[in-house]
């Protein structure tokens, strides 16, 4: 008997979604962009991992590389911390062990990729204030995607330094044209995510529109499992050590996306 290849609808639309966005993105006037002074004094929760360069010095026999690689992710969060500053953020850190009601009275929480998975899962689900996640482990957690690892999500492990942009006059799209852009200055790996029809997409991997790099869900939207957005909800592409990395076309895309999600929501 003829052995058929199963159909993947959810991959079959999202290829026609972007398609579309593809061809229509160039047609639309001049793109939007977002106001750089809806930071300045945004309450924003950052939540990272504090706690994983101690217990690895505290290791016998001690591992050297093993704490330079940790130290490195923190001081890579410490990094993104002094930025969001710089644009007027008024930030708070935690770690990932943190209770979420110090949520409470934020403007915006944000997940770093170098929290554990597993400690965070759904925590931050329920929020009914914006949150952005670069750690794509909970992708599925946060309703952003299903749950299948490398099929809903997943790491382009080899690396790569360009995305593809789509919704050119959308804010996310920090005044970007559609296309092709160089947003890493050296190869490094790029987390991804297939969401749900709901959602709005700004980048993908190149060749490849159903990997999606920054991905957006508007308060009211429908999530997976038939979930509606309670706020907005942002995917962003960052894995580890990535931010001295981004070109200036990464770091417009980077201070969008916290703009973004602290702007008025459109009625």
């Amino acid at each position: 008997m003829d052995q058929f290849p199963r159909f993947d609808t959810k991959t079959a639309l999202a290829g026609i979604r972007c398609c579309l966005l593809c061809v229509l993105a160039p047609l639309v006037g001049q793109a939007a962009t977002v106001d750089h002074g809806l930071a300045q004094g945004k309450k924003l929760l950052y939540v990272m991992n504090y706690r994983e360069v101690d217990l690895a010095r505290k290791e016998d026999p001690p591992r050297p590389e093993l704490v330079k690689m940790k130290q490195e992710v923190l001081d890579e969060d410490w990094k993104v911390v002094a930025h969001l500053k710089s644009l007027g953020f008024v930030v708070t850190t935690c770690d990932e062990l943190a209770d979420v009601r110090l949520a409470k009275g934020k403007d915006l929480v944000v997940i770093s990729e170098s929290v554990n998975a597993f400690e965070v899962a759904n925590k931050y689900t329920l929020l009914t204030i914006p949150v952005i996640v670069w750690e794509n482990d909970i992708y599925d957690d946060m309703r952003m995607t299903g749950k299948r690892l490398r099929v809903d999500y997943g790491t382009l492990s080899p690396g790569a330094t360009a995305m593809q942009l789509y919704n050119a006059p959308h804010p996310l799209s920090a005044g970007l044209s559609a296309g092709k852009h160089e947003l890493l200055r050296t190869p490094a790996p790029i987390n991804w995510g297939r969401p749900g029809l709901g959602a709005t997409i700004i980048a993908t991997l190149p060749d490849q529109p159903e990997k999606v790099t920054i991905f957006s869900y508007e308060k009211g939207a429908t999530m997976e499992y038939d979930y509606t957005a309670p706020a907005r909800r942002l995917a962003f592409f960052a894995n580890r050590n990535y931010f001295d990395n981004l070109t200036p076309d990464g770091l417009a895309l980077f201070d969008a996306a916290f703009l973004w999600a602290v702007s008025p929501v459109e009625q």
